[in-house]
């Protein structure tokens, strides 16, 4: 706990998801020119599914499962840090969005995966997609007004 509100484990988080996100962008065209996690209806994600080549395919798995599953727990690490700096151990209920955003945001991954093996986006990737970034809005006013 006390590593999180060290301000040298703030700056090291921020710089390692910065670096997550140049490298998603690194592979975004051999990925589909898109992410899934770009989408949130099953619909478009399901166009997007139907419309890649197997070597996208390939790379978009690749980007799920190594960079997205780093990045989530990386941008988790990094706001909790931001919150326990700025309200102590006092508030850690405050950690909960960001917590629940975490874990829809493997969720939604998982869909991901399903649906890049099967070629049919599971009916749950919408409802996964939405708790992760409802999550991470509650978050906002969090780090804004602690």
């Amino acid at each position: 706990m006390t590593l999180l509100m060290d301000s040298q484990t703030t700056e090291v988080l921020s710089v390692v998801c910065a670096v997550l996100m140049v490298v998603f962008l690194v592979f975004r065209r051999a990925a589909g020119g898109k992410y899934l996690d770009e989408l949130i209806s099953r619909s478009k994600s399901q166009k997007l599914i139907d419309r890649l080549t197997p070597p996208q395919i390939t790379t978009h798995l690749w980007v799920t499962r190594v960079l997205d599953t780093a990045f989530p727990t990386c941008y988790g690490l990094w706001l909790a840090s931001i919150i326990l700096r700025s309200t102590g151990s006092d508030r850690l209920w405050f950690l909960l969005p960001i917590v629940l955003a975490v874990i829809a945001d493997y969720l939604e991954n998982w869909s991901h995966v399903t649906a890049l093996k099967t070629k049919e986006v599971p009916r749950s990737k919408t409802i996964y997609s939405i708790s992760k970034w409802v999550c991470l809005f509650l978050t906002i006013p969090l780090i804004l007004f602690s």
